[in-house]
This record gives C-alpha cells, sequence and structure tokens, in this order.
C-alpha cells in the first residue's frame, strides 16, 4: 500500500563506522536527529563494518516488523567500478549482490545510496537493480561528493520525501521539489533518481 503525503516516513540507516572511527566523529546521525527533532520522522540507526553486519541489518530493515521505515538511508563510500558501497573493513558490495540480498523485498520502498558515484551507471544496470528489488525508487550521486554539501542535499531529500505520497506520481513531485529548492546541489552533485 502506497504512503500518503501526511504520513511518516521513517528512515531505516545503514551507515559505515570507518567515517568516525579514532578521531573522526563525522556521521550522518546528526542530521537524522535533526529531522526527528522538527518532527518530520523517525530513525533506526544502525554501524556497520563487515559484510556480516551488513547482511544482518539490511534482513532486519527488510522484516515487516520495520514496514514504518520505508526509506533506506545507506550512508558508506561508494565507486562506480562496478557500483557498490565501500564498508569500512574494505569490502564492496556490488548493487547486483545488494540485489540479491533483497530478492525484491523493497516493495513500495526508496532506497537512497548517500554515497560517492554509486548511480553512476548505465540505465539498463539501475533499471535491473530497480525491477530485482522492487523499490519504489531508488536514488543517489553520479559524482564524488563533498561531505557537508552532500549533508545539506540528504537533510533536503530526507525532509522532502516527507512531503510527497510513495507513489510514482509522488516521486515525480519529489523529483521536482529538489531541483526547485537546490539547484545548484543537485546538479553539482550529479543526483539521479529511478522510479520504478
Amino acid at each position: 500500500m502506497a504512503r500518503r503525503a501526511d504520513q511518516q516516513k521513517n528512515v531505516f540507516c545503514l551507515e559505515t563506522y570507518s567515517w568516525y572511527k579514532g578521531k573522526n566523529r563525522t556521521s550522518v546521525e546528526p542530521i537524522l536527529e535533526l529531522l526527528r527533532r522538527m518532527g518530520r520522522c523517525d530513525y533506526l540507526h544502525r554501524d556497520v563494518a563487515t559484510r556480516s553486519e551488513f547482511e544482518y541489518f539490511l534482513n532486519d530493515y527488510l522484516d515487516k516488523v520495520n514496514k514504518a521505515y520505508p526509506i533506506l538511508y545507506l550512508g558508506f563510500h561508494g565507486s562506480d567500478e562496478p557500483p557498490c558501497i565501500c564498508l569500512g573493513n574494505g569490502e564492496q558490495i556490488s548493487l547486483d549482490e545488494l540485489s540479491e540480498m533483497i530478492d525484491g523485498s523493497c516493495s513500495n520502498r526508496v532506497i537512497h545510496f548517500g554515497s560517492c558515484s554509486t548511480m553512476n551507471m548505465h540505465g539498463n544496470k539501475l533499471n535491473n537493480f530497480v525491477s530485482s528489488t522492487q523499490a519504489l525508487a531508488v536514488c543517489g550521486y553520479r559524482e564524488e561528493v563533498g561531505w557537508l554539501e552532500s549533508a545539506a542535499f540528504e537533510t533536503l531529500i530526507l525532509g522532502t520525501l516527507q512531503e510527497v505520497s510513495f507513489t510514482k506520481q509522488g516521486m515525480g513531485k519529489f523529483d521536482r521539489l529538489l531541483r526547485e529548492r537546490a539547484e545548484h546541489l543537485y546538479k553539482t552533485l550529479g543526483f539521479k533518481i529511478k522510479v520504478k
């Protein structure tokens, strides 16, 4: 069932621990906390270092218990050769592997790659990923992104998703609103969205 524009769309975030190990305290969690404090959405945040942790928490996300969290936010390093996310221990999970892990279980959900270059792929490959995951939409960046700029834009992404219905038409509105509100960042970061 599609979510209406007036329903909260909570966020389930998997994030690489390597961004903030040691003295570096960088994390996407303050973005999520800001949105929670504004009453926009709630969130669950999980630190991920290894493939087994990633698989464990992804399976937790896909459990029907977490259907109130239709936004999967993947905060990792990324690459486009091949399109993948990079775990803190140096392992990579390609989009092909991720689609196999999800195996059609993301109906009426949005997957956001908060990672550099992961969305820099041929349209057929992206179409296959959306089809095999059954996600309503997949979005992220085609370019290398700076931390400050991407944090600002991701606040807009997650906030704007709260304003639209989770339908094909709603995702079109979401894309238009992002372009209107932050056209420069949209273009500079190489934002891309693919709707089912």
